[in-house]
Parts: C-alpha cells; structure tokens; sequence
C-alpha cells in the first residue's frame, strides 16, 4: 500500500505481489481517490527511532532506512 499526491488528491494504490517469487506488478496496482481538495504540496512528515512527539521532522533528503514514522497532515 502507498498513499501519495496525484495534483491536488491524496490517493491511495495497493499492489498485491504475485505468488512465489514475490513480484509486485506496477500494471496490477489499484488506485482509489482518498481526499480531494488537498491544499498543500507538502503532507509527509518524515521522522527516526528518536521521535518523541516534539521533534522536527527528517529533512531532505530522507534516507528510507532512517524512517520509523509517518505523519500525514492534510488541509483541504
């Protein structure tokens, strides 16, 4: 699963892997508009194992390995 901006919609896409070997075919993907009227190009807050709830958020750029948590804030 991976939520993402399409222009000014949060979207959402789920992918099931095929059976053994594990393959996740992008052309088998779902998508589903979630919010429409998203105001902000900026909705993914990034943070590390350190995070306790008063930290600022990983900058640019994020290595994936680092993230622990998510925040998603959205105005619409």
């Amino acid at each position: 699963m991976r939520y993402f901006l399409h222009g000014d919609t949060l979207t959402k896409g789920i992918n099931d892997p095929s059976l053994g070997p594990f393959i996740y075919d992008p052309a088998q993907e779902k998508i589903k508009e979630v919010v429409d009227g998203v105001s902000s190009d900026n909705i993914f807050y990034y943070y590390d194992d350190s995070y306790d709830g008063n930290q600022s958020p990983l900058s640019y750029p994020i290595s994936v390995s680092e993230i622990r948590s998510v925040k998603i804030v959205i105005s619409i």
